[in-house]
């Protein structure tokens, strides 16, 4: 499956480089959901979520890999699988239990591995972390009691509460009802994104890229160092060319096998001279017999002399050839190791051109970078530029404008202040025509001028108003082209400008529903003005009807009197009639002129009447007419006061406008102001940027003066490598012709040796023929003669013989001398031992006494501890005894006083009947004192008991202490102790190895001594805490004696007998190589250097005074589970968990395999001694082995060490079994139960194991746990 390329790296990196908060926990988390939910919905379970498989795409988004586990899911929901597929520490119960058998879950199963994801990222490790994988599985298996939080950590509740659902029981897992429950989990609530929108939001982490090939978030792998297969080529076709994907093709190379002599060839040669020599040997026994005994004799002397001659000529020749040997071999010596210092300083420059060109390329992105970053800001800043002028522009523009608005402001203000000035003397006129009528008309005159002025200025305060209106209109259309102006500036102002706008539109809704209520208003106004006008004319007319009303009826009353009077007159003029006669007469002469005067008079009245009567007409209807007027005058003046109400309502509301302008205006200046300081910011970020330029510049031209001089010296030392590779070829050529030579003189020598030995031979034959021709001429005649030849010959070979006795004994002389002084050496040596061994006696001895004393005092502290407790207990139970006897004593009281309170009543009812009072009263007090005393003994009492129980609880508190501090000092006593008995042993191990090197001392050779003589000493490392991946491992220098194995921090704390810790070895139990199952967080190149100890608890001693808690014990053997887990099989003190591997894996008890690919065999593995072997052993019941850890398993510990080289694993394993086996547990114990004792191949499994690396979605070995 080819997939897009995802250059971020895997979530694995980013949690190794980062710290991650749960803020980027909850973003990866929601992603991580997101993703499996589109994998559920194609019908698919993941079955392997881990952050391995989690990949991060260019712009930092989350995307799941690895489908090679995927299974697709049947109509109900669920896979059916007899196979664990899964990473150990992410894998689910269900899954787990599906190993063996049939087992049935669902995708709940990945949400499982969600929750052990978002645990790792909180806390950092992975729940349910263990070093070994029956471990893992058994915290898996028992979740419900191993999951636990951290308290150093903190966490949300709502994480808490996510993970607690993600990490339970199948049918209650979150997410069992969909995917829905899980989206609704309180923990992704935030403000930035949801969990629909997250594919939108920006990412925590931005992967750096350099470009769409950038591999650098990835981990390097590491290069394969095995050299290149080559193949010579043939003419005709063998395949092994073929470009076959996923396959190799392995043949041995030819270049590096020897060329060895040929055995046939010197077989054949052998013979031949063999059969030569048997010839010439058989010729020579024929002319014996037929040559005289004289010749023959001298034959065989030259024979002897050419061979001894021949003898010593090879002899030389064997020696210069064995000289050549030697300077081919120290010659081909030195130029192997110039030839490795030659490729050790060749890898050395080229891991440091690697680093220099790695830090140029970086360089040069860096630059890059800076460059682009500078583009980016100088463009940045223009754009900025630009837009500063223009707003700089419009602000001016605005600026101008608002105070041009501001003069007309000011010149309308005036003009108002005018206007109300005017208006009040208009009040004062108008006063003053109330006040007179006489001046009516004048005031009416200047109430008319004055009006005529008002309206001319009422329609000037209108004009202005609509030429206000208009600049107000202007202003705001020029506001909101600087609105459009910021809006286009500024992304940060957008939103404003929205609200602006919308607040705009309804500002115009609202000017128009204004207006169109104002139209309304204004004929209101104008209706309402016609109708009070008709209704003062109404009221006038009214007024002069009911005047003209009034007149007529004064008139008809006028006349009705001047009637009267007429008949008045005319009842006087009848009576006078009737009068005397002398009247008569003087009446009838006076009537006449009389009633001509009257009539005259009554005409002129009447004349007068009738003017007045028009005048007063003529008044009145201009007097109401005045009133007319006068009303119409007072209806415009509440007209124009409205007006000016309504006028100053508009300058009220124009001067806050002007206010929201100039407040604006404001904003615009904070506004100018802010960008001027970002100016200033990009400024200054310009100006940093150019000084790291400049910087990034300077770094370059080093860099590329660096790069040029490092091209120079790699050109010199590639120039170099070239003659040295010259001169390497002409050492091999010369190395190989060497190697011929040698090859060719070693055959020559052997040869020559051949031939010395048969001539040797032949020489043993011809002086026994000799001897016999001896004899033969002591018979003859000729006796003499070879007697005196022999006698010379003797005398020569004796001559030799002493000359080789003389140099004999010089050798021996000066051997004795040398033996002398190594003896004399030795002897000075033995006896500086023997006072050290006696010094440490001494010591040991003083150090015992110590101890003797330290445990005698700790014996008698413990003693007076004990009595002390003892009396402390006696006091208690007295003090016990005393206070249940003041218990006694105040309940004796309280009844006595219950008593007197009776006695009292019957002493009231005796005084009633005339008993004493005095009497009475004495015993009362008398017990009440008694009372009082009981009281304050039995407080002093208490008193007493607290103090003493004080006292005792202070000294038992520091008996305590002094006993702790004498429990470290004796045991650090101890330590130091078997320390020395080490350096004891060792030294005794010296002086006998001294002793018999006296003895044997003329002998020259050296006498080979077994390995279990050796010492068995040197550096492992241990686990510095409990996950070995991520804290390492620290050295000690280890220490192992025939009766401890000692630990040390270094070796100057070895010359101090200051050791760490101390393991007896009667506690061990066994020690074995690991696999891949028993330390899954180690490396894997490590694995083949580890090995395990595994040993009762109390046979620890660890320094005092050192960390609690062990960082050697790396896990208890019965940590993994509080009891037996179900399913598990109790068989001769090993508890097997049935289990399957698909690793290579070897049986214990048979030479068959133990694992398979696809359909591996049932298996058991002890999770006290870690045994693996077939289930048919049990099911058949076959002897099977007692387990090796005897003890209970809650004490026994394990140890995991890590040796230098596999060959020191190897050698430490082999010997520590052998010491196990002499000197462990079993051995110092009864037999087994059995009755066998056990042998070293059940104490320790020797065999090793080659580790196969684990692949990302199978489970390594141990990767089955039964079902419950």
């Amino acid at each position: 499956m080819v997939m897009d390329y995802m250059p971020g790296g895997d979530l694995v990196n980013l949690l190794s480089t980062y710290e991650v908060p749960e803020k980027w926990a909850k973003f990866y988390c929601a992603e991580v959901v997101l993703s499996l939910q589109a994998i559920h919905s194609l019908g698919f379970v993941h079955r392997d979520v881990k952050p391995d498989n989690m990949l991060l795409d260019s712009t930092g988004h989350l995307k799941l890999a690895d489908f090679g586990t995927c299974m697709k899911m049947d109509k109900d929901g669920l896979v059916r699988s007899d196979t664990a597929v899964g990473t150990p520490d992410y894998i689910s119960p269900e899954v787990l239990q599906s190993q063996g058998g049939e087992g049935v879950y669902g995708c709940e199963c990945d949400w499982w591995s969600v929750g052990v994801f978002l645990y790792e990222m909180l806390i950092g490790d992975t729940p349910f972390y263990a070093d070994s994988l029956v471990g893992t599985y058994g915290k898996i298996m028992d979740h419900k009691n191993s999951l636990s939080f951290p308290e150093d950590v903190e966490i949300s509740n709502e994480a808490k509460s996510l993970i607690s659902g993600f990490l339970t029981d199948r049918t209650k897992r979150l997410g069992k009802n969909g995917v829905d429950e899980i989206k609704r989990h309180p923990f992704f609530i935030n403000d930035a994104w949801t969990i629909d929108t997250i594919r939108q939001a920006v990412p925590p982490v931005i992967p750096d890229l350099n470009g769409d090939d950038d591999t650098s978030n990835f981990e390097e792998v590491e290069p394969d160092d095995s050299p290149e297969e080559s193949f010579p080529t043939v003419k005709a076709f063998v395949g092994n060319h073929l470009p076959f994907v996923g396959f190799t093709y392995c043949k041995d190379y030819q270049l590096l096998t020897s060329s060895l002599p040929d055995d046939d060839t010197c077989d054949a040669r052998n013979n031949l001279n063999r059969n030569a020599n048997e010839s010439s040997t058989g010729s020579l026994s024929n002319n014996n017999h037929s040559l005289s005994s004289s010749a023959l004799q001298k034959k065989h002397q030259d024979e002897i002399d050419a061979l001894k001659a021949e003898l010593a000529k090879q002899t030389a020749a064997i020696a210069d050839l064995e000289q050549k040997g030697r300077a081919s071999e120290q010659q081909l010596e030195a130029a192997v190791s110039r030839e490795q210092a030659v490729l050790a300083e060749k890898r050395e420059q080229e891991r440091k051109l690697a680093l220099l060109n790695h830090e140029l390329k970086e360089a040069t992105r860096k630059a890059e970078n800076e460059a682009s970053v500078k583009r980016k800001l100088e463009q940045t800043y223009q754009v900025v530029r630009r837009k500063l002028e223009d707003e700089q522009n419009r602000r001016s523009r605005d600026q101008q404008a608002v105070h041009a608005t501001g003069d007309k402001l000011a010149a309308l203000e005036k003009q108002f202040k005018e206007v109300q000035c005017k208006l009040k003397a208009e009040n004062e006129s108008s006063g003053k025509l109330r006040k007179s009528n006489a001046e009516l008309s004048v005031a009416v005159k200047r109430q008319e001028a004055v009006v005529a002025e008002n309206a001319q200025k009422l329609a000037a305060a209108t004009a202005a108003r609509d030429a206000l209106e208009r600049d107000v209109l202007k202003l705001t259309g020029e506001l909101e082209k600087l609105r459009v102006g910021q809006r286009q500036q500024s992304e940060l102002l957008e939103k404003t400008e929205k609200r602006n706008r919308v607040l705009q539109a309804k500002l115009d809704e609202s000017v128009a529903r204004e207006s169109l209520l104002q139209q309304e208003s204004d004929r209101l106004n104008q209706r309402l003005n016609h109708l009070e006008k008709q209704k003062t004319s109404l009221e006038i007319e009214l007024k002069a009807a009911s005047n003209q009303y009034d007149q007529e009826v004064k008139a008809l009353r006028e006349s009705a009197a001047t009637a009267e009077a007429a008949a008045a007159a005319t009842r006087m003029s009848s009576e006078g009639t009737e009068s005397p006669l002398v009247n008569n007469n003087r009446a009838g002469s006076v009537s006449p002129l009389h009633t001509e005067h009257s009539s005259q008079a009554l005409a002129a009245l009447q004349e007068r009447l009738s003017s007045e009567k028009t005048k007063r007409k003529a008044a009145e209807s201009s007097a109401q007419e005045k009133e007319r007027q006068m009303s119409l005058l007072n209806v415009d003046y509440r007209q124009l006061q409205t007006q000016l109400a309504k006028v100053e309502a508009d300058k009220r509301q124009e001067i806050e406008k002007v206010k929201g302008l100039q407040k604006q205006i404001e904003l615009e200046h904070d506004k100018r102001n802010k960008l001027l300081l970002d100016l200033q910011a990009a400024h200054s970020e310009l100006s940093v940027s150019r000084s790291r330029e400049e910087l990034v510049q300077r770094q370059v031209v080093s860099a590329e003066k660096a790069r040029v001089a490092l091209e120079e010296e790699l050109h010199k030392l590639r120039t170099g490598m070239s003659v040295d590779a010259v001169q390497m070829k002409e050492l091999q050529d010369s190395l190989e012709t060497e190697s011929q030579f040698t090859s060719l003189y070693k055959t020559q020598v052997k040869e020559l040796k051949e031939e010395i030995d048969d001539k040797s031979r032949v020489i043993a034959d011809l002086e026994k023929d000799i001897a016999k021709y001896q004899d033969e001429v002591a018979n003859s005649n000729s006796r003499v003669d070879s007697e005196v030849n022999l006698r010379q010959n003797a005398e020569e070979r004796i001559a030799e013989l002493e000359k080789e006795r003389t140099m004999r004994e010089l050798e021996v002389q000066e051997l004795m001398s040398k033996h002398s002084v190594e003896l004399s050496k030795l002897k000075a040596s033995l006896a500086a031992t023997q006072e050290l061994e006696n010094e440490l006696q001494r010591s040991l001895e003083l150090h015992k006494h110590e101890l003797d004393e330290a445990n005698s005092t700790l014996q008698n502290k413990i003693l007076e501890l004990s009595s002390k407790e003892e009396q402390f207990n006696s006091d208690t139970e007295k003090l016990q005894k005393q206070l249940e006897q003041e218990k006694l004593l105040k309940f004796q009281a309280v009844n006595k006083l219950a008593e007197v309170m009776a006695r009292k009543d019957t002493a009231l009812n005796n005084k009633k009947s005339g008993g004493n009072k005095e009497s009475w009263t004495t015993n009362l007090k008398k017990r009440d004192k008694e009372y009082r005393k009981l009281n304050m003994d039995l407080q002093t009492e208490r008193e007493k008991f607290n103090a003493a129980m004080s006292k005792h609880q202070k000294e038992l508190q520091e008996q305590a202490g002094l006993l702790s501090e004498e429990s470290s000092a004796r045991l650090r006593l101890q330590m130091e102790v078997d320390a020395k008995d080490s350096e004891i042993e060792m030294l005794h191990k010296r002086l006998a190895s001294l002793t018999a090197d006296t003895v044997s001392v003329i002998s020259v050779g050296e006498n080979d001594h077994d390995d279990n003589d050796r010492r068995l000493e040197g550096w492992l490392s241990l686990p510095n805490k409990q996950n070995i991946r991520k804290h390492g491992w620290k050295k000690q220098y280890v220490v192992v004696s025939s009766r401890k194995i000692i630990f040390y921090n270094s070796e100057n704390d070895k010359l101090n007998s200051d050791p760490v810790l101390i393991l007896d070895l009667s506690k061990l139990f066994h020690v074995r190589s690991v696999t891949q199952g028993d330390v899954i967080r180690a490396d894997a190149k490590d694995i083949p250097r580890i090995f395990q100890l595994l040993y009762a608890g109390e046979g620890e001693s660890r320094k005092p005074g050192a960390d609690g808690t062990n960082p050697l014990d790396v896990s208890a053997v019965g940590a993994a589970a509080a009891s037996t887990a179900v399913g598990n099989i109790l068989h001769k003190g090993h508890e097997f968990c049935p289990l399957t591997y698909h690793m290579p894996t070897t049986c214990e008890m048979c030479p068959r395999n133990l694992s398979a690919v696809f359909k591996p065999p049932p298996a058991l593995e002890c999770r006290r001694c870690r045994t693996k072997i077939h289930r048919e052993h049990f099911d058949k019941g076959e002897n099977i082995a007692w387990c090796k850890v005897t003890n209970d398993t809650h004490t026994a510990k394990e140890m995991l060490l890590l040796a230098p080289t596999v060959e020191q694993q190897k050698d430490w394993v082999l010997r520590l079994s052998k010491t196990i086996a002499k000197s462990g547990y079993k051995a110092n114990n009864a037999a087994a139960p059995d009755g066998a004792r056990i042998s070293p191949r059940e104490s320790t499994r020797l065999n090793y194991k080659p580790y196969m690396p684990q692949k990302a979605a199978t489970l390594p070995p141990n990767s089955n746990l039964p079902k419950k």
